[in-house]
């Protein structure tokens, strides 16, 4: 499963980065608002998204900045089906889950993409984030997560409460986090990491 990370303010740290890269290996992307304009950037290499996003944060120290780490279940995986996906030409779209009615396996084309052609392409511009639409599209994508974001610096998280706060950051799941596993007695603090998502004992 993908994992979707808003940050909106700090930065984050290089475990959160790495082990978000790792456990999602099929490239990644980035979405911002500033100087007046959208900014995104994708490719098949996380590494040089979260560069962009360290670059990003440091010059836009008070902008909300998204972050996409991918793991293909649908299309190909390729640039051209790595998060943000445009919505119109006044929003992006980045997506955490499957959306299976839309997931076709003799298409190049991602769920998500297919979901934006057939649905939310056919939705006006000024309505995107309309109070009337926005409960619709939740209900029309059950338990997935959308995060959009448009060029006047609006974002909104769809299906919000199925993800995590932690502080400044939400994340909308944490099976990218390592399971800690105690390997010494329980007298001693060290821990080894195996696995994933136990992350109750988890500290950023």
């Amino acid at each position: 499963m993908c994992v979707i990370i808003v940050n909106k303010s700090g930065t984050l740290s290089d475990y959160i980065l790495q082990n978000a890269a790792t456990t999602n290996p099929d490239g990644a992307g980035l979405m911002y608002y500033a100087d007046e304009q959208l900014h995104s950037y994708r490719s098949m290499d996380s590494g040089k998204v979260i560069k962009k996003y360290l670059d990003a944060r440091q010059r836009h120290p008070d902008s909300v900045m998204f972050l996409h780490f991918r793991i293909g279940t649908s299309g190909t995986k390729n640039r051209t089906n790595c998060h943000p996906f445009p919505v119109n030409r006044g929003a992006l779209l980045m997506h955490n889950g499957v959306l299976y009615d839309y997931s076709d396996h003799n298409s190049n084309l991602n769920d998500t993409r297919l979901f934006i052609q057939k649905v939310l392409s056919h939705v006006p511009e000024n309505e995107l984030f309309s109070d009337w639409l926005l409960p619709l599209v939740e209900k029309a994508i059950s338990g997935n997560k959308f995060v959009m974001l448009n060029d006047r610096g609006e974002w909104v998280i769809l299906n919000e409460i199925m993800g995590r706060w932690e502080g400044e950051n939400w994340f909308s799941n944490m099976n990218w986090v390592p399971r800690m596993t105690r390997t010494v007695p329980p007298d001693n603090t060290r821990y080894t990491f195996k696995g994933r998502r136990q992350y109750e004992c988890f500290n950023f």
